[in-house]
């Protein structure tokens, strides 16, 4: 089954026509986009709006993001996901474009990937994962060969071994 219904296909279902669209004919409504009907995803609903909801959703973010440290890692994945996302979101002309510029994500999903990082937001505040402790101490990974157990942790660096005695 099609996603994306056609003008014409549209027409004919009155529920999917705008009211003041549905005493008209045929030949008198334009339509300049195609009608979502689907998203494949079992509980996932169209949702009409997603455009402007998306670009809500992302300017919220932007701002948001602001009680986040300017130097922070998180804020500047956060900032540069999200600008670029709005940016696309803001110029594309249709919502499979958008779908498109984002390798097949459909817009439901990326306003629920939205709502979801938008959310998290004030826990990473509350959390604060990008400050370190003062009497942290550096966990150190040392690589075995690949063939070993694995990677050995160790919490502090092993003291040198002291140089043999000259005989």
């Amino acid at each position: 089954m099609h996603r994306f219904l056609t003008c014409a296909s549209a027409l004919s279902r009155p529920a999917l026509r705008a009211p003041a669209a549905q005493s008209m004919s045929r030949s008198s409504v334009r339509c300049y986009a195609k009608v979502k009907t689907e998203t494949g995803f079992a509980g996932v609903e169209v949702v009409p709006d997603a455009r402007e909801r998306l670009v809500e959703v992302y300017t919220q973010t932007l701002e948001a993001i602001k009680a986040v440290p300017a130097d922070a890692a998180y804020r500047k994945a956060v900032e540069g996901l999200t600008k670029h996302r709005l940016q696309v979101t803001r110029t594309a002309r249709e919502l499979a474009d958008i779908e498109e510029a984002f390798e097949g994500q459909q817009v439901e999903e990326l306003l629920i990937l939205a709502q979801e990082e938008l959310a998290l937001i004030p826990r990473m505040v509350e959390y604060k994962p990008w400050v370190v402790d003062a009497d942290h101490k550096e966990v150190q990974i040392i690589h075995k060969n690949y063939f070993d157990s694995g990677p050995s942790i160790q919490l502090e660096p092993k003291p040198e071994p002291e140089p043999a005695a000259a005989k």
